[in-house]
């Protein structure tokens, strides 16, 4: 019999993912990682060998991070990779974590050559994803005291041009760091309208117009116009 062909967001039941992540203390890494292999166990038959791999090694990782355990976090990152196609839409990710481990540890060198591995595939990367890395490149140089490499300042207009972020202004560092400052705000201000599940059309309208109003990134407020004309061909069928 063929192994399932299930997405990976039904590898684990809802419920099973907010108790690792909701109902231990982070610093029991040993009991998060021994609840987390043991319910990944249960469904290894169901699913695809690589990605039950990808899966237990993420969380292991994520649970070492968690627990300011560094060294054994970059482990389990690095494995992550191992099991993810490099077209996978998250497959920066895992990098990114591995340049912040290298921050937290101190070493610049091996930081420093992971971003880089980073950069050479910005070609296939969201703006978003590009931000992520430089903002953890920052946390580098800034855990290692280094200086930024004004070689990579390049980045900050792409992603300004690519995203319709407001201009920054400041040294490279500061105006990385000030992009995701804006990225966080209104990926939350995002987050926080599709919480509320709105039955109300037009009340989910106009707190999207009121969003577009208020907001400086374009891409946004595209967002924005995008979720406006679902609602209202939601309505319209309904």
């Amino acid at each position: 019999m063929s192994k399932k062909k299930k997405n990976h967001r039904e590898l684990l039941d809802k419920d099973v993912v907010i108790h690792y992540h909701m109902g231990f203390d982070r610093k029991d890494y040993k009991s998060r990682i021994d609840y987390i292999t043991a319910e990944i166990e249960k469904v290894r038959v169901d699913f695809d060998h690589n990605l039950i791999e990808k899966n237990l090694a993420s969380y292991k990782a994520h649970s070492y991070l968690d627990a300011n355990k560094f060294e054994l976090a970059i482990e389990f990152f690095q494995k992550q990779l191992t099991f993810m196609e490099k077209s996978d839409p998250f497959y920066l990710f895992p990098i990114q974590m591995l340049i912040r481990c290298y921050g937290e540890i101190g070493d610049f060198e091996k930081g420093l050559s992971w971003f880089e591995k980073a950069v050479n595939r910005f070609d296939q990367a969201s703006g978003f994803d590009k931000l992520s890395c430089l903002q953890e490149y920052v946390h580098l140089i800034k855990k290692t005291e280094n200086d930024f490499q004004e070689g990579y300042a390049y980045l900050i207009n792409e992603i300004t041009e690519e995203l319709g972020f407001p201009k920054t202004q400041g040294d490279s560092a500061d105006r990385i760091s000030e992009l995701s400052r804006i990225n966080i705000k209104w990926n939350r201000k995002t987050s926080e309208i599709h919480l509320l599940k709105l039955e109300d059309t037009q009340k989910e309208i106009s707190l999207w117009q009121n969003f577009i109003e208020e907001c400086e990134v374009a891409w946004y407020k595209d967002y924005a116009k995008r979720c406006i004309s679902g609602s209202k061909n939601r309505n319209k069928e309904n």
